[in-house]
């Protein structure tokens, strides 16, 4: 994916990340988006390009921002972006008699 997006989704998956790259610069793409948005599935409009990845990092020489989880991020030129899994870690309480 070298072009340049207006945004992209990314979400881990088993294998990697899963990429929606979002380029909808005329009319036509911007309503087709919204249409495929309200009926459900916005990954299927002409504007989304959808690939895997083992890992992203932004095509820009300057600094940009990115939410992860909904908390704003920024992310400086040249970082990569990847995913990976931890181990389980289980914790619980022990009720101690007095």
């Amino acid at each position: 994916m070298d072009a340049r997006y207006q945004a992209i989704f990314v979400a881990p998956t088993d294998t990697g990340l899963r990429v929606d790259a979002i380029d909808a610069r005329d009319w036509g793409a911007i309503a087709e988006l919204g249409w495929s948005w309200l009926t459900g599935d916005w990954v299927a409009a002409r504007a989304v390009t959808q690939r895997q990845a083992q890992q992203i990092a932004p095509f820009s020489s300057r600094p940009v921002l990115a939410l992860f989880d909904g908390e704003p991020v920024t992310l400086e030129a040249g970082t990569i972006v990847g995913s990976g899994t931890t181990a389980p870690v289980f914790l619980s309480t022990r009720e101690t008699m007095a």
